[in-house]
Order: C-alpha cells, then structure tokens, then sequence
C-alpha cells in the first residue's frame, strides 16, 4: 500500500502518524491479505481525565484518520456517523472505550475494522499506542507505537483540541428568569384618604391578580474542581407588570404595579455528563430578593434554593443551558394602606434559559 506523504511540512507529527499507519496496514496484510475497500471505524484513543478534558484521544485519532483517507485500500467511517454512535450509546467521545463497547460501535457502524489505541504524557512527550482490531471478534491484527514532542504534538493537533478545561474554568452568561405567579390572595378592603368630595375618606378594595414576572440578567461560573460549579447571578425586571386591580367608592381606580425588582442567587453545582455534548447539574444555594414597589411594603427576602437542569455544548467554549430553581420561602409584599393585607407574592418556581461562553 502507498501513502501520500507529507515532504516539506514544518512538523514531523504527519509523516510519524503516516508511519504508524503503514505499520498497522502491513500488520494487517501479513494476516489478511489486500484490504480491497474495508470500512474501518477510527474511534478517538483512551487517555488520562486530565488529557481527556483537552480532548487528547479525539486529536491523535483525527490525526490517524489521515493517511488512512488518503489510501484508496480502505473506507473510512465518517466522523458524523461515529459520533452519532458514540452519543447513542453513552460513550465519551474523548475519554476511555473499553473493547466490548469499541466492538459493539464497530458493528452498529457496519465497519469491518477498528483502530483504537491510547495515548499518554511523560515529561514532555506523548507516547501512542494504536491497535487495528477485528469489528467482528475483537481480534488484533497489528499494533504500533510512537512517542512525540509534546510541543510539536499540540501545534499539530491544535485544530481538534479543547482549550477549555473542566476544572480551573471560568464562564461568563446571559439569562433570562420567568415564573408564573398565583398570586393567590384574598381581596381586601382599604381607604383612600381625601379621595371623596371635602377630603373625607373613601372605601376602596383591592384584588391580586396572578401575572408573569421576566427577569433578565447573567452570572458568573467558576468551577474550582472537576465537576463542581460555583455559580453566581444577578437579574433585574425587565417590564413592570400589574399584580392587583384596585376600585373606590369614588375617583380612585386603577391597579398596582411592580416597581425595581432584583434577585440575586448563588448556588454550589455537582455537574455530570449526560451524553459527550449534553451535561446535567444539580445545585442548592441562597437567593436574595428585593423589590421596590409603589404601595406596597416588601421586605428583602433570603431563601434556601434549588436548582437543576441541563446544558449543550456545541462546541467547548459556548453552552446553550435550561435550569429550573425553586426558592422555598415565598416572598410577600403587604399593602401599605392596610399593612395587615398582602397585596403581592412571588411563586417559588422559576425557568431559565442561559447562554453561556468558557475560558
């Protein structure tokens, strides 16, 4: 078998990887004879968590896959179709896959061969390890092995790395709060001083009515160690919003309405791998609210809160999340006429959407 090769490249990465896969071929031949189109299943290679987080093993196999494009003796397994695979199956696209898993893949993908390895760092050099393995009984064919320069390794591999870890990271998002609230108060009666003719009191009742509340806002991710998230955040009211209709026994009619709302929430986070794009989180924390409305007396509340909820990463610095929080003490604002009524109160349960980036 002929490889293209790779004359007059800045770095030796390329024809050392063109050199473990004609090691591999001749492996192959001396058992099996002219491979004559089999497709092969080129899975990224275990590693280390700390070169999994870097997404190691998915850079050396996209690196192998080259020269195994470029001769026309075999078929190569898009990298789409492997990762639709590896996704369904529950499989970290750049962690450890065990042989059975790698077998089972191999025959979901109706490939004949896989090429799987590892890779791991000493000092300042990678040291590679692949295997050519039959799809069908989990036979190996051929092995090689090669070891690079680190620095030489990265710059090669630099298009297919995660610059992103999962611990020491920091993100940065946009978010967007929204609840349906009850408001399920009673109606009351009040006054309304020199509302009537020659300045005499007037009856007046009021009514709360339920109503959305949209906060918009972003927060601050900080994730000290792998898995955990320290998660801070603030949000303002985006749009008044009525919250009670009032009516009197003369001129005084009309509504009470928001004024300034402000919540602030901080949270501690066990994250977990759903699927290699998906991540959950679950989390407990404080949320603060303060609210400054015309009419009403609300006092700043502190509650024990909740959250949970998932976020895609399309790639390792941007993720697109959803959460659900539940604060368990409902804040209530008494009308200031009547102190003994409550005119106003904030359900517990919240949605929100996020958009986050990652350094």
């Amino acid at each position: 078998m002929t490889f293209i090769g790779n004359a007059g490249h800045a770095s030796e990465i390329p024809s050392r990887m063109e050199r473990m896969a004609k090691t591999l071929v001749s492996g192959y031949q001396g058992k099996r004879g002219v491979p004559a189109g089999a497709v092969i299943a080129i899975l990224p290679f275990n590693s280390s968590p700390r070169l999994s987080e870097r997404h190691i093993g998915e850079a050396v196999s996209e690196l192998l896959t080259r020269p195994f494009v470029l001769d026309s003796g075999f078929k190569v397994v898009e990298r789409a179709a492997l990762a639709k695979v590896l996704e369904e199956q529950h499989l970290q696209s750049s962690g450890a896959i065990d042989p059975e898993s790698a077998v089972q893949v191999g025959r979901l993908l109706g490939a004949r061969l896989l090429l799987l390895g590892s890779i791991d760092k000493l000092g300042d050099r990678y040291q590679v390890n692949a295997r050519l393995v039959d799809a069908n009984d989990g036979e190996v064919l051929s092995a090689a092995y090669e070891d690079f320069a680190s620095r030489l390794f990265e710059e090669e591999a630099r298009p297919f790395l995660a610059d992103v870890p999962e611990q020491q990271t920091i993100g940065l998002y946009l978010l967007y709060n929204y609840r349906r609230n009850g408001n399920d108060l009673a109606s009351y009666q009040t006054t309304q001083s020199g509302a009537c003719v020659g300045g005499s009191p007037c009856g007046a009742s009021a009514t709360p009515r339920s109503f959305s509340l949209g906060l918009v806002g972003g927060g601050i991710r900080y994730a000290p160690l792998r898995s955990w998230i320290l998660d801070l955040s603030v949000a303002l009211l985006a749009k008044n919003v009525r919250f009670a209709d009032t009516s009197s026994d003369a001129v005084f009619s009309g509504e009470l309405t928001s004024g300034d709302v402000i919540l602030l929430r901080g949270t501690v986070n066990r994250s977990f791998h759903m699927t290699p794009r998906f991540k959950g989180s679950l989390g407990a924390g404080l949320s603060t609210y303060k609210i400054s409305t015309p009419s009403v007396d609300f006092k700043t509340t502190v509650s024990p809160s909740i959250r949970a909820g998932f976020e895609y990463r399309p790639q390792p610095r941007v993720g697109a999340g959803f959460f659900l929080n539940y604060d368990f003490l409902l804040p209530k604002g008494t009308d200031t006429r009547t102190p003994s009524h409550d005119a106003l109160k904030i359900d517990g349960l919240s949605f929100e959407p996020t958009l986050a980036v990652y350094f």
